[in-house]
């Protein structure tokens, strides 16, 4: 038995508190006699004598019993009772893989066709319904990131029913240790309970999680896990792969790949289209669990391309797919340079961006840098950074609220270049030779709170990188014009790589239906609209500063839009097609997997294993107040009889 609050012990005070007030209390009583000539002769006693003596009576150890049963319970007493952790919590896991929208039997080839993750929340309606009073559930699903969907108990089981018929296929991928994980955190705070798994087991990953020993420790030995599989037995025919490889001459070369997930050869076509308009069909013959590789030549112009598969089957998603052609992002970037030729011809020499030249004593009054995405200060320090990115060349030794420069130091030559190995430099760096770069000198830059130093020679800070408010910041610290590395084949690499540093990246050709993009927007957008291939569009509130945004629910097969808006303006649109198809998802097969989750092994900290029931904390305290309050009670009746 532990006590939770030792200091309620204090309480016991009150008993000999208790047993003084009956020690002090007048025990005389009014009797009445014919005469009080006898009693003279009976010898008084003293005040002392009759205190000494501590009347024995049933009020007394009333009062003492229930004094002392409170004075425990405000001590909190605990008592740990060994039993196993059978919690009365469900913990509800659904698979809301792709795979899960394959059609199953009747009306297969229909709208009206009854999918896997239907045939899921069917059973899982049935638990929810199946609830008692005292039980409670926590739903769950498991698509390429574990989320929980509502929780609720007994009374609640309208608002779960509700959060399961909102469920939908959420991406390629099934995220089962993590739902387990959320699983066991969910049983322990409801005081144990059970685990049940609603997947098709149509995923490698499935099967390869059950069988890691780090999956089997997520769950306590003894939970009780139930692993039920929905969906039958389907083939299926699939565009596994669709990509491009974007080349200088006037042609794109494009490959994709088709597989036959079947224990029977098929027979299909393959049409290929390029802004809504058929651009080629091909016929393939694919053997048993075989796969073939196609390839096109696309002349330049054409935008979105997309493969289909002719013919009907149980997963339509993964029989279509498509790419983004010829996307790239325009780049403004304006110098601030009295000398900007090495930079200006480096610059212009980068596909896509357009540069203009503006003199330092005109930038305050100048036009092109209000909409810049990269601004370029040579010699200067603005007295505020522009948003986007921002490239200071050999800051002035002036007082400056942005920059701390303390003098010039000499390097030397050649330059031992240091790049730390968690330095974001390596990228820029990689490939690059400085054996013969000679810098001269470079200006002593204090590191301010948002930089960190990535470039060093000779300990000498060469290039500090970082983030302010809306600004992406990268100092060079050396002179161009006394250092010979415009003069060197590294030059115009090096600023290609710090444009694409400092400024948005456009978006990929295509991605995976679920998979997390992460989204550079550009400093002037404060809206972002993502429009969805139905037509359905929301919003995302830009106000905040940050390097990149997470875009996570890019779920349905198709083409996106996503533009960037300042107030009702349009700054830049691109898009970005979701395909589905992947060796991990089209296989539709349920592999004969049943996770063995039980038998993980015993957590080093305590001792959860199946033999020994786990101790249990059991409040007294309730108990003890209650006994307390009988207490009191008898003494009322006993008092007023």
């Amino acid at each position: 038995m532990v006590f939770l609050v030792p200091l309620g012990l204090l309480a016991l005070i009150a008993l000999p508190i208790i047993v003084w007030l009956h020690l002090i209390r007048e025990r005389r009583r009014r009797v009445v006699v014919p005469s009080l000539l006898l009693w003279q002769e009976v010898p008084n006693k003293t005040d002392n004598q009759r205190r000494l003596r501590l009347p024995l009576t049933l009020l007394l150890l009333l009062h003492l019993l229930a004094a002392a049963l409170l004075a425990v319970a405000l001590s909190q007493p605990q008592w740990f009772g060994g039993r196993p952790r059978r919690g009365n919590h469900l913990a509800l896991i659904i698979d809301s893989s792709t795979s899960m929208d394959t059609r199953e039997g009747p009306g297969l080839f229909t709208q009206e066709g009854r999918t896997r993750l239907d045939q899921a929340r069917e059973q899982a309606r049935s638990l929810i319904n199946g609830l008692a009073p005292g039980e409670s559930l926590t739903l769950m699903s498991a698509g390429p990131r574990a989320r929980v969907i509502a929780t609720g108990n007994y009374h609640q089981r309208t608002g779960l029913l509700q959060a399961l018929d909102t469920l939908a296929s959420e991406g390629v991928g099934s995220d089962i240790p993590g739902a387990l994980t959320l699983a066991q955190a969910a049983l322990d705070a409801h005081d144990g309970g059970r685990i049940v798994v609603l997947s098709d087991n149509a995923s490698p990953a499935i099967s390869a999680s059950a069988a890691t020993a780090s999956t089997r420790q997520i769950v306590r030995p003894g939970t009780d896990i139930e692993w039920l599989t929905v969906g039958s037995d389907r083939d299926n025919r699939a565009i596994v792969a669709f990509g491009a490889r974007p080349t200088n001459r006037s042609i794109t070369p494009v490959y994709a790949r088709v597989a036959n997930y079947s224990t029977n050869p098929v027979e299909m076509r393959v049409l290929l289209f390029g802004d809504e308009q058929l651009l080629d069909t091909r016929y393939v013959n694919l053997p048993a669990d075989g796969e073939a590789d196609l390839t096109w030549e696309v002349p330049a112009g054409i935008r979105v391309l997309r493969a289909e598969l002719e013919g009907q089957d149980a997963l339509p998603a993964d029989d279509r797919a498509s790419l983004i052609l010829g996307q790239t992002r325009p780049v403004q970037v304006v110098v601030v340079s009295a000398q900007p030729g090495p930079l200006e011809r480096a610059l212009t020499a980068i596909r896509g961006v357009s540069v203009a030249v503006v003199d330092p004593a005109e930038y305050a009054t100048a036009l092109a840098p209000a909409r810049a995405d990269l601004t370029i200060f040579e010699g200067m320090l603005p007295d505020q950074l522009p948003p986007g990115g921002v490239l200071l060349v050999h800051p002035p030794e002036e007082a400056n609220a942005l920059l701390t420069v303390d003098a010039t130091r000499p390097v030397s030559a050649p330059a031992r270049v240091v790049v730390p190995p968690d330095s974001a430099a390596n990228s820029l760096f990689d490939g690059l030779s400085l054996d013969s770069v000679t810098f001269a000198t470079a200006r002593v830059v204090q590191p301010p709170d948002w930089a960190a130093v990535q470039v060093l020679a000779d300990d000498v800070p060469l290039i500090v990188r970082g983030q302010v408010d809306r600004s992406q910041v990268s100092i060079w610290t050396f002179d161009l014009t006394r250092s010979n590395l415009s003069e060197r084949l590294a030059f115009p690499l090096l600023v290609a790589r710090t444009v694409r540093d400092l400024t948005p990246a456009p978006l990929p050709v295509s991605m995976l239906a679920g998979e997390l993009l992460a989204f550079q927007p550009g400093a002037h957008a404060d809206i972002l609209i993502i429009t969805d291939p139905t037509g359905q569009t929301r919003q995302i509130d830009l106000t905040v500063p940050a390097k990149s945004i997470n875009i996570e629910d890019l779920t349905q097969t198709g083409v996106y839009t996503i533009a960037e808006r300042a107030g009702d303006s349009v700054l830049y649109e691109q898009r970005i097609a979701v395909n589905a198809g992947s060796p991990a998802e089209s296989d539709l097969r349920p592999r004969p997997v049943s996770p063995d989750l039980t038998t993980a092994s015993t957590s080093p900290s305590l001792d959860f294993s199946a033999d020994t029931p786990q101790p249990v904390a059991q409040p007294l305290w309730p108990w003890l107040a209650l006994a307390a309050l009988t207490v009191m009670v008898i003494e009322w009746i006993y008092i007023h009889r």
